[in-house]
């Protein structure tokens, strides 16, 4: 099993099975949610885009959000995300 979190300041440490990946605050990464889970018998991804909140907004972030169980799209997003772990 592989656990990462990808963030502009991720946490140091979240134990010896999780890797942590600290991006740039201009990767467009940093505005995205991912979550994939993959296996022989799932697959799975949801992803969400945070759209940029006006100057004047206070509250809640709104968000596009895709739900797939597509294997092949699964895959493509988890394979680009691993060949961003050093």
């Amino acid at each position: 099993m592989l656990v990462a979190v990808f963030g502009e300041k991720p946490p140091r440490s979240l134990g010896p099975a999780v890797r942590t990946v600290r991006l740039d605050s201009a990767d467009p990464l940093c505005n995205e949610w991912i979550v994939v889970a993959l296996g022989p018998h799932i697959s799975a991804a949801v992803i969400a885009r945070e759209h940029a909140r006006p100057a004047r907004t206070t509250g809640e972030g709104r968000f596009d959000i895709v739900l797939t169980y597509d294997r092949e799209l699964v895959i493509s997003a988890a394979r680009a995300l691993m060949y961003r772990i050093p």
